[in-house]
C-alpha cells in the first residue's frame, strides 16, 4: 500500500507505537513527516516503553519540534540512540540540548 497522505500515515504509525511492546527500533527517515505529524512522534516517545533506538532524520523541523523531542526524552527512559541528522536548530535550542543530555546520559544523540 502507498501511502501519500504523510499525515494519515503518521497517525497510523502513532496508534501502533501506542500499543507496541516489542518493537525496540524505528527507522522514520527521510518520510516527509510534517510539524504535526512529528509532535505525534514526541507523543508516542512520552508514551512507548520499548522503543530502544529511533531514526528521525530528514524530516520537518523547528526548533519547536526538537524542543517537544527533548521533552519526550525526559519522560521516555527507554530510549537509547535518537538520530536527528539535518535539524537545523537555534542557537537557544542547541543550549537546551546540551542540558538535556546532561540530564538524561542514557541518550545517545546524534545530531
Amino acid at each position: 500500500m502507498c501511502i501519500r497522505d504523510r499525515t494519515e500515515g503518521v497517525k497510523s504509525i502513532y496508534e501502533a507505537l501506542k500499543m507496541n511492546q516489542t518493537l525496540k527500533q524505528i527507522y522514520l527517515l527521510n518520510n516527509r513527516i510534517g510539524i504535526e505529524g512529528m509532535h505525534a512522534v514526541c507523543e508516542v516517545l512520552k508514551l512507548n516503553k520499548t522503543l530502544a533506538n529511533i531514526d528521525l532524520r530528514c524530516n520537518a523541523t523547528s526548533s519547536e519540534v526538537v524542543e517537544a523531542i527533548f521533552e519526550a526524552l525526559t519522560v521516555n527512559k527507554t530510549i537509547k540512540e535518537l538520530a536527528l541528522q539535518s535539524y537545523r536548530v537555534s542557537s537557544q535550542t542547541r543550549q537546551k540540548l546540551s542540558r538535556m543530555i546532561g540530564i538524561n546520559r542514557r541518550v545517545s544523540i546524534q545530531y
